[in-house]
Formats: structure tokens, C-alpha cells, sequence
């Protein structure tokens, strides 16, 4: 059962999403089809505690989700970025505390919400598919798991313009969960597939200077 309705029992380990993100790029590729340009910006920073599976699973949705969103086509970017969030930053956030914040940013060219669907986007079994082409879950699950897992997400979506769904858990920053960590941090990396029957990853890096 979804977390939305009831707490689940979620296996928090040390993540670090572009890690993660890396790993799955060939099922997001594979899953939303040759009609539409898949990138990611993927910043190599902070990582965070939560479970990677559920994680694995909410991200691979919200692309299945951007897909039927694109029927003709289009453009899905996942991003990530390391935030420092205030307490007026979350005025609208019930039980989220302020701090370091680790943000997946998933973003469509899609057809986007009005504003009446933009607002029940969390409802569980919300859709606005026919009948038989989705149960409603998909963002529900997703909102349920981040919040249980001490985060919050924001959907910005306008008709014609697409739709961004920003994810953010809580950043782990110490030593501890620093030590192992593969990537050096300050630098951001630009990641495109270009082969959809068998996934390959171009890269770009630069510095934070932008070198």
C-alpha cells in the first residue's frame, strides 16, 4: 500500500542521487521511448538517507509520467541541486523542518496542469487518464515516500509549458556519510543518451569556477 494513505516500512541507506540516477538512466531511456530527448545535470554534490529503492522506483514513475505527458514528444531533463531551505521557504510545507536539502528535479515539455488538476495532484487515485490507463498512484506514492522520509516536493506546472516536480530530502553532509563517496564535489555533469536500444552516456563536466 501506498505511503500516502499509511506509513510504510521504508530501508533508509546513505544515497547519493546522481549515483542513483546514473544507474537507472538506461530504464528512465528505455521506459520513455525514442520520441522523446532525455538529459541529465547532474551536480555531484551532497548525498542523503533514504530508501534507494522506493527512490529508484518514484523517480522511474515521475518519467513514465512526463512520457504520457509528451505524446508527440519532447524534452525530459532530471536534474539535481543542493539546497538551503528556510523556514519561509517552507511556509507551505506542514512538519519539514529547515536545512540542507538534496533536490531531484524531474522537468517535461509536456502539455502541463491546469490549475484545478495542478492541486489535486497528490489526491491518491487522481487521474485525469481514461479509464484503464492508470490507477492515480504514481505521484501520490511519490509524495507519500518523500515525506515520510523527511522531505518535501513541489509541482510546477503551467498548460502548454510542462510540468517540473521537485523532490528534496534531507542533506547528509557529515563525514560520515561523505566517506566512499567516488565523484568530487563542486563539479556538474551533463549526461545525454544517445543510443536507445543500447543505453550509452556522453558526458560533459566542468568545475564550479565553470572550467
Amino acid at each position: 500500500m501506498l505511503a500516502f494513505g499509511r506509513r510504510q516500512a521504508l530501508q533508509p541507506t546513505v544515497v547519493a542521487p546522481d549515483a542513483l540516477l546514473r544507474g537507472i538512466a538506461g530504464l528512465i531511456a528505455s521506459g520513455i521511448g525514442p520520441a522523446i530527448r532525455l538529459a541529465f545535470r547532474l551536480h555531484d554534490g551532497w548525498s542523503t538517507a533514504c530508501d534507494a529503492n522506493q527512490s529508484e522506483n518514484a523517480l522511474l514513475n515521475l518519467a513514465l509520467n512526463a512520457r504520457d505527458a509528451m505524446p508527440a514528444g519532447g524534452a525530459l531533463t532530471i536534474s539535481t541541486a543542493d539546497r538551503t531551505v528556510t523556514a519561509a521557504d517552507l511556509a507551505d510545507q506542514d512538519g519539514v523542518e529547515p536545512g540542507d536539502y538534496v533536490a531531484i528535479i524531474v522537468a517535461d515539455t509536456g502539455t502541463g496542469m491546469e490549475p484545478e488538476v495542478l492541486r489535486r495532484a497528490f489526491e491518491p487515485f487522481f487521474t485525469t487518464r481514461p479509464i484503464g490507463r492508470g490507477t492515480g498512484l504514481g505521484l501520490s506514492q511519490m509524495y507519500g515516500f518523500v515525506r515520510q522520509s523527511g522531505g518535501f516536493v513541489r509541482l510546477e506546472s503551467q498548460p502548454g509549458q510542462g510540468t517540473a516536480v521537485h523532490c528534496s530530502c534531507r542533506a547528509r553532509t557529515g563525514p560520515d556519510y561523505m566517506r566512499g563517496r567516488f565523484p568530487r564535489r563542486g563539479r556538474t555533469v551533463f549526461l545525454a543518451i544517445r543510443n536507445r536500444r543500447r543505453p550509452c552516456l556522453s558526458s560533459r563536466t566542468r568545475t564550479a569556477s565553470g572550467k
